[in-house]
């Protein structure tokens, strides 16, 4: 199956959200650590032969085709589905009037009238000399609607009107629009305050009142009319399409597209994935004589494909600039995403509503989504791998990456399928092998700051090339780390060095909390290339047996950081410690690194806490005693940098002494 075929079959599959305009909640975590919900407009997913537009003012007729009413929609309220011909979805140039809801420019018999006159710009001259032509394309096009179904009374309505001439006077005698006063013309801006700035110069922005768009609504017009409508427009439009030949994707004979449609990614995306019109270029010269004999897809496919793979791309895609990924069942729509940290999924509450668009998988009324947070939690009892190849059975998953090299062409960089079952156990020992302490992206800086589990593939990116890296290299990057999730292959060499590079980086971060991400990063890629070879699994439990050079010296230097900032504490002074300056110099050299903070370094400090607590001070040294006793005499005397091994004993050993630190706490407070 391809992507045009698997993304019609979607379309098929989910009829149900056809025509459904719902706004997608995003939760995120402000700068105050309040968690917040803002509503994304989504695409909808699109009735055959119908387009979306920003709509700006809504007229409103009587059945007989008078003015009633109009409004200028709210800022909120400007979606609208509306019937599109192949020639007018993709119109960039040219005359291509919408069936029904359109431009003043194709609807107002009276623009010639009010328009604002052509100066030299020979793009403006053309337009003025086009209006005539464009009402009377636009008056031909809605009179063969209405012949092909005379009964239906919008359009009845809407072409009575129409042919008045009168759209624009109404819309001015209304105050909708306004007119220059010496010229009697449309105003091109608002000469007044901003303050006082009427609403439809807002919307149209940054174009002018003769862009303004106008979609029709009938009095007392009920909603069986309305998808009557729909459906009537779904069936005539395709006896004007004039191509015909076999679909390369269905084998069958029929009516073949040839135009196809832009905004795939957004609404101002100009980029197209299919196109055929490069006859005086190098698409098909010289192999075919015309573009039918280069390539062949249905009507019907085309815009089931494309309107499925709009709607998914808003509802769930991952976008970032010109690439857009998009990973989806065709059954179950919504399943974990290969690029999503697993707090998104692991902190759902298990007894929360399900979403509309998730399927239960039949035999235990699970759903996607409850398996795969039972198999990150490692419930008991259970076998998450041997439920997804039962449950799933016959289910597939598809992936497809875009990106576009120049603004009018759009390539699809990557298209793979899978089994539902081997994606998600692929998916789920991603997940498992990355499972570590995280920093989360936004949030409070104490409460919730934290949670336990893999890092989004975003956070492996910033923590090896930082916030600022360049577009390219972090789309390039997204690339290469799509593989370890979906196939479990190691994460590349050069991305775990910088992680780990970065991490050892500790003075170069203003903040703790942005350093204490970069850490929890660099563990899970470190663990994730090596944990699997190793005879002794590391965890994030303080592992007091191992003895491997790297892991013991992040238990030294926890420790000597420890003493240090207990000491500061003592001391009421607020200041970076040694092994937070010295650790990248440390990572480097750690046994001259760790020769010179022992001898000039910990001493004092070690004073301060054997003068305040002399508890901690035989506890610090007996730590001390205990890891140099575990080294081998070479691996403590080898001057070779340390690998990542380091942080994770770094990352345990501080653990440990915060938790003794917090249980002794609790101890003091309940013997007062």
């Amino acid at each position: 199956m391809n992507w045009l075929e698997s993304l019609a079959e979607t379309y098929d599959r989910q009829r149900q959200h056809i025509g459904k305009i719902k706004p997608k909640p995003i939760k995120f975590w402000n700068k105050k650590g309040i968690e917040e919900t803002v509503f994304k407009k989504v695409t909808p997913l699109l009735p055959l032969y119908h387009g979306i537009q920003n709509a700006h003012i809504t007229v409103t007729l009587d059945t007989d085709g008078n003015f009633r009413s109009v409004i200028v929609n709210d800022p909120d309220d400007l979606m609208t589905i509306i019937p599109v011909t192949e020639d007018s979805e993709s119109r960039s140039s040219g005359l291509a009037p919408h069936p029904l809801c359109d431009k003043l420019q194709y609807i107002a018999g009276d623009a010639v009238r009010y328009f604002v006159p052509a100066a030299s710009d020979k793009k403006r001259v053309k337009q003025l000399k086009d209006l005539s032509d464009a009402y009377e394309l636009y008056i031909e096009q809605l009179e063969a609607w209405r012949a092909h179904d005379p009964g239906n009374p919008m359009l009845t309505a809407v072409l009575t009107y129409v042919k008045r001439g009168i759209l624009i006077e109404d819309l001015v005698k209304a105050g909708i629009l306004l007119l220059d006063v010496h010229t009697g013309h449309l105003l091109e801006k608002w000469p007044g305050d901003s303050k006082s700035e009427p609403s439809i110069f807002g919307l149209v922005k940054p174009g002018t009142q003769e862009s303004a768009f106008v979609r029709w609504e009938i009095e007392e017009m009920s909603a069986v009319q309305r998808q009557a409508l729909q459906d009537s427009w779904s069936s005539y439009a395709p006896t004007l399409l004039k191509s015909r030949g076999t679909c390369y994707v269905t084998g069958q004979v029929g009516t073949l597209s040839s135009k196809f449609p832009k905004r795939i990614r957004n609404a101002g995306d100009g980029a197209k994935i299919i196109s055929s019109n490069d006859s005086e270029g190098y698409t098909y010269r010289g192999r075919f004589i015309k573009a039918e004999e280069a390539f062949g897809l249905s009507s019907v496919v085309s815009f089931k494909a494309h309107s499925a793979l709009r709607w998914l791309l808003s509802k769930q895609g991952y976008a970032d600039g010109d690439q857009s990924i998009l990973v989806w069942s065709p059954e179950e729509l919504r399943v974990p995403q290969p690029w999503e940290a697993s707090d998104l999924w692991a902190d759902e509450q298990e007894d929360a509503a399900p979403q509309p668009d998730t399927i239960s998988t039949g035999k235990t009324g699970d759903s996607i989504a409850d398996l795969f947070r039972r198999g990150l939690r490692g419930d008991p009892g259970r076998d998450p791998e041997k439920e997804f190849r039962e449950l799933l059975a016959g289910k597939m998953v598809y992936l497809i990456a875009l990106d576009s090299a120049t603004p009018g062409r759009l390539s699809v960089t990557r298209y793979m399928e899978f089994p539902a079952s081997d994606y998600l156990v692929s998916l789920l020992q991603w997940h498992r092998r990355t499972y570590w302490k995280q920093k989360r992206q936004y949030g409070a800086k104490e409460k919730g700051a934290f949670y336990d589990g893999s890092p989004s593939l975003r956070m492996i990116i910033t923590s090896a090339y930082g916030k600022d890296v360049d577009d390219k290299l972090r789309k390039f990057t997204m690339s290469r780390l799509l593989p370890c999730t979906l196939q479990n292959a190691p994460i590349p060499r050069d991305i775990e060095i910088k992680c780990v590079l970065r991490a050892s980086k500790r003075h170069a971060f203003p903040s703790r909390w942005d350093w204490e991400s970069v850490l929890g990063v660099a563990c899970s890629v470190y663990l994730y290339n090596h944990n699997q070879r190793e005879q002794r699994p590391y965890t994030m439990q303080l592992d007091k047996q191992r003895t491997t050079r790297g892991y013991l010296y992040g238990r030294l230097w926890a420790v000597a950081e420890a003493i240090e900032s207990e000491a500061l504490q003592l001391l009421k002074t607020d200041r970076p410690t040694n092994a937070e300056r010295l650790m990248q110099q440390f990572q480097q050299r750690p046994h001259a690194t760790w020769v010179q903070m022992e001898a000039t370094c910990l001493p004092p400090y070690l004073l301060v806490i054997h003068k305040n607590k002399p508890d901690w001070h035989t506890r610090y040294n007996k730590i001390l005693d205990e890891t140099m006793a575990l080294y081998e005499a070479n691996d403590f005397l080898s001057s070779s940098p340390l690998d990542g091994e380091f942080l994770l004993g770094y990352h345990n050993q501080r653990a440990a002494i915060y938790a003794k630190k917090e249980q002794a706490s609790k101890e003091s407070d309940s013997e007062q």
